[in-house]
């Protein structure tokens, strides 16, 4: 796979912001993202997240096809795929609600995890 071109064809990937971050229970997250009606209506009741390493400053992101194929950049990226059911979604209102069980250290739960009231 190469790494995309401006003019391939190939579009960016949508981007939903953290608005706010609930602790539901003590093993459970729920995080608020924002972003435009259309992104969040594309995003369906499955939502297919791409979630940077905490610590990366600098993550190199996918694209998207025309066919909707994710077209990832040649080599270390820090972006994994992970996908989770939207408790809420409100495309009118650019919101999607995605609880998060924290368990674990894979890449979701890091991000999940991490303290965005800083």
């Amino acid at each position: 796979m190469t790494t995309p071109e401006p003019g391939d064809g190939l579009r960016p990937v949508d981007v939903l912001t953290v608005t706010d971050v609930v602790d539901i229970t003590p093993s459970v997250r729920r995080v608020v993202l924002a972003g435009t009606p259309a992104a969040v209506a594309a995003a369906g009741p499955t939502v297919n997240l791409l979630v940077p390493r905490v610590d990366d400053a600098a993550p190199r992101w996918p694209r998207v096809a025309k066919d909707g194929r994710i077209v990832w950049p040649d080599g270390a990226h820090g972006v994994s795929l992970r996908s989770y059911t939207a408790r809420r979604q409100d495309p009118d209102a650019g919101r999607v609600e995605i609880d998060f069980v924290r368990h674990g250290d894979g890449p979701a739960a890091a991000w999940a995890g991490a303290d965005y009231r800083g």
